[in-house]
C-alpha cells in the first residue's frame, strides 16, 4: 500500500510497493514454470458396450449416428 504525507515519502512508498509487486510476480512465474499441465485433451475412447444387450447396442449406434 502506498502512503505518505510528503512527495518524498510517497515516492519511497511507491518504490517499495513496486519492489513487492515485482517479487510477487517473480514467485508466481516460478510456480507457473514448475507446474506441468499436459497439452490437449486425453484421447477419446469408445464407450464400453460389453455389458449392453444387442438392442441397447443398436440404439446406441443409432444415437451416435445423428
Amino acid at each position: 500500500m502506498v502512503s505518505g504525507e510528503t512527495l518524498t515519502e510517497i515516492e519511497e512508498s511507491l518504490a517499495q510497493a513496486r519492489q513487492t509487486v515485482a517479487h510477487v510476480r517473480q514467485q508466481l512465474d516460478d510456480q507457473a514454470q514448475n507446474i506441468r499441465v499436459p497439452t490437449g485433451a486425453p484421447p477419446r475412447r469408445a464407450p464400453d458396450t460389453s455389458n449392453l444387450t444387442p438392442i441397447e447396442k443398436i440404439k446406441l449406434g443409432l444415437q451416435q449416428h445423428d
